[in-house]
């Protein structure tokens, strides 16, 4: 996924995003971000940049060994295992200990189910 991937939307004041998940291909679709989804990913692409990087609409939305303190030399993608290796140590982190999701995928579907909820409940309170 390339950080030209994101689209970001204003609503309510808010901006959320669109990501093309799998851009090209047979299996290409979008799906939502949060807005705090959408912060977050603007801090660590700008971490990466003060890091020395140069980021374009075509660099990897995640680096898969970005260290602030000692920048790669060549910018690989995060593959599967070590998204969900980052993911499980995050949730540890933030006292997660059971969850309603197994996976990473399953996560995203979980937080997307969510935010259609949420956005549901805006439009039928604004009629």
């Amino acid at each position: 996924m390339k950080v030209g991937h994101l689209e970001e939307v204003e609503i309510s004041g808010k901006k959320i995003g669109r990501l093309t998940i799998y851009s090209g291909e047979p299996e290409e679709y979008s799906t939502r971000i949060s807005s705090e989804a959408v912060e977050d990913l603007h801090m660590y692409l700008e971490k990466r940049k003060r890091s020395g990087e140069v980021i374009t609409k075509n660099s990897w939305m995640v680096r898969a060994d970005f260290n602030e303190n000692f920048p790669a030399p060549r910018v690989r993608t995060a593959n599967e295992t070590a998204i969900q290796i980052y993911f499980r140590r995050k949730w540890k982190e933030a006292g997660v200990t059971s969850r309603k999701w197994k996976v990473t995928h399953c996560f995203r579907s979980y937080g997307e189910t969510v935010m259609q909820r949420e956005a549901k409940d805006i439009f039928l309170s604004r009629n």
